[in-house]
């Protein structure tokens, strides 16, 4: 289990009723949210990671929402700074393949056994 960070504290200049408020609105825009990143970044699974880091970004700048402003707005702003972020990382991974070789390669592999026998035939083992 991690040791929680000083960033992962409430934020020390919000009050507690304003933190109460920002949780709130935190937690009802979490549907907006996925919604906005899944049109950006179309993976569910790399839609909840990027929605995941946004979650992290916006309460660590949670100073930084001027009370009375559209959070959902604000939100999404960042949210959108996130799926770049994730594009950016995602072109430096090694292990991303183009998606040409992609489709040449067959939905499944053969068994095993079959492919022994054919490799067998092949090299006049069989």
């Amino acid at each position: 289990m991690r040791r929680p960070r000083a960033s992962d504290e409430r934020p020390m200049s919000k009050t507690k009723e304003q933190t109460e408020r920002f949780v709130q609105q935190l937690t009802g825009c979490q549907t907006r949210l996925y919604a906005y990143i899944l049109m950006l970044l179309p993976n569910h699974d790399n839609a909840a990671d990027v929605l995941q880091e946004t979650n992290l970004v916006l309460w660590r700048k949670a100073d930084e929402f001027v009370d009375g402003t559209e959070f959902g707005a604000w939100a999404c702003r960042i949210a959108h700074f996130q799926v770049l972020a994730w594009l950016r990382d995602a072109q430096r991974d090694r292990h991303v393949f183009d998606p040409e070789l992609l489709g040449s390669l067959p939905a499944r592999p053969k068994p095993l056994a079959v492919r022994w026998t054919t490799a067998a035939a092949r090299c006049g083992c069989a």
